[in-house]
């Protein structure tokens, strides 16, 4: 199968993606430009992890992923992102629903320089921690963003939030449970 198209943009490529197995190979791959072309059930969690060793993340991975109002859909097995030792992120028209993991159901995000989201929905994930999302030791902008009715079996059914700096515009966080704490939001260490 492979890639679905590759349009070469400069350095990196904007690759237009259709199958969980196209957009782990974009990532793979670190083009920097990733766009849905239809919704995406995935049967595994789909990650990068960039390289630790760089002394700074600045010049790490940078990541677009265009969901242009398609998802990815975890099916209530698997996680549905996950990204960590990345540069720049941004996410934007996309949905991330269905998804399960031990931390971060939606979306995991660990020592990313920057992250952005704009116009995103995380629905319907589950995690012991993070039911919708897990973020640490990364900077957050949020835009038009809606988190609802993902669960957390501890903390932070929405979102679980940890060594973060934050900053939201039009952020919506509804029916989102935890066991313990945050049903909504669980903050850490959050300025």
């Amino acid at each position: 199968a492979g890639i679905s198209s590759w349009m070469p943009v400069g350095r990196a490529a904007t690759v237009i993606v259709a199958t969980g197995r196209d957009l782990q190979q974009a990532l793979d791959a670190e083009d920097e430009v990733i766009k849905l072309s239809t919704h995406v059930l995935v049967n595994r969690t789909m990650s990068k992890i960039g390289n630790s060793s760089i002394s700074d993340a600045r010049n790490g991975y940078n990541l677009t992923l265009d969901g242009q109002g398609f998802s990815i859909d975890g099916g209530g097995r698997v996680g549905c992102l996950h990204l960590e030792f990345c540069a720049t992120v941004v996410l934007t028209n996309i949905t991330l629903s269905r998804g399960f993991a031990e931390f971060g159901g939606g979306f995991f995000g660990k020592k990313l320089f920057y992250l952005m989201w704009n116009h995103v929905t995380i629905s319907y994930s589950n995690a012991t921690d993070g039911g919708g999302a897990y973020i640490v030791d990364t900077t957050v902008g949020v835009q038009s963003v809606n988190i609802f009715n993902n669960r957390a079996r501890e903390n932070g059914g929405g979102l679980h939030l940890s060594y973060v700096a934050f900053e939201a515009s039009d952020l919506s966080v509804e029916k989102n449970r935890a066991g313990d704490g945050g049903g909504g939001m669980y903050c850490q260490n959050v300025y």
